[in-house]
């Protein structure tokens, strides 16, 4: 099972980066205050690219095997990509696993494996 889902494109801005930061207290001045992409925001990324391509309901967020390939810089342009490559159920949940790529002016910066609980099982 392959699915490609759709493509997120934004600019990564300081200021939004900035607000990121201060909700997951993130002060290393690495990120400087917002001017690189802080790797937790890549990841919730992926998160995006499965909620806006498809209608979820309440899903849990299960792994994510990041390779960070690249820097995330203040006004670069951003693309997420995903595909779905696995579906299928385990005690009663069903789980989806995405590979999700992101670039940054066209050049590689982040992959993963992303896997999420898309339905979780109903209790009877």
């Amino acid at each position: 099972m392959r699915r490609s889902l759709g493509t997120l494109r934004f600019n990564h801005r300081q200021d939004p980066a900035a607000a990121y930061l201060a909700d997951v207290r993130e002060t290393h001045p690495v990120y400087g205050g917002g001017l690189i992409g802080h790797p937790g925001m890549l990841a919730r990324q992926a998160n995006y690219e499965l909620s806006n391509t498809v209608r979820l309901g309440p899903w849990i967020h299960v792994s994510t095997a990041a390779q960070h390939r690249g820097v995330v810089h203040d006004g670069d342009e951003v693309e997420v990509r995903g595909v779905v490559v696995d579906e299928r159920e385990h005690k009663g949940h069903r789980f989806v696993d995405l590979d999700v790529e992101i670039t940054a002016n066209q050049r590689p910066v982040w992959s993963a494996r992303h896997t999420a609980i898309w339905r979780p099982r109903t209790s009877s």
